[in-house]
């Protein structure tokens, strides 16, 4: 009996927990919607950095304005990790098609 009094107990603190947890994301959820700068900082990204292909010109200019952006925002510690990123290089264009009888299809790659 005790144990079965122990577990509605425990049950019950755990689903108050749960009700309080979904009402803080809600306010952060609402505060983000209404006051974030969120799709500010991402126009800027994708307008002003542009393409950020891994190991681009655009890609170092990311990197740096998140981190000013981080420092800007107040947050306690921001640095940056040297990291092995490749640099893509388009290599030559391939093509790809089908021979049906005496028809060649192309097929998008």
């Amino acid at each position: 009996m005790k144990k079965l009094v122990l577990l509605l107990l425990l049950a019950g603190s755990s689903l108050a927990q749960t009700r309080e947890d979904s009402v803080i994301i809600r306010k952060i959820y609402n505060e983000t919607l209404t006051n974030g700068q969120g799709y500010e900082w991402l126009r800027y990204l994708c307008k002003q950095v542009g393409p950020r292909l891994s190991g681009s010109e655009g890609a170092k200019k990311a990197v740096v304005y998140t981190q000013q952006l981080m420092q800007k925002q107040g947050f306690d510690r921001v640095f940056l990790q040297d990291v092995k990123v490749p640099h893509w290089v388009r290599g030559k264009k391939e093509e790809a098609y089908i021979h049906v009888g005496k028809q060649k299809i192309n097929v998008p790659i």
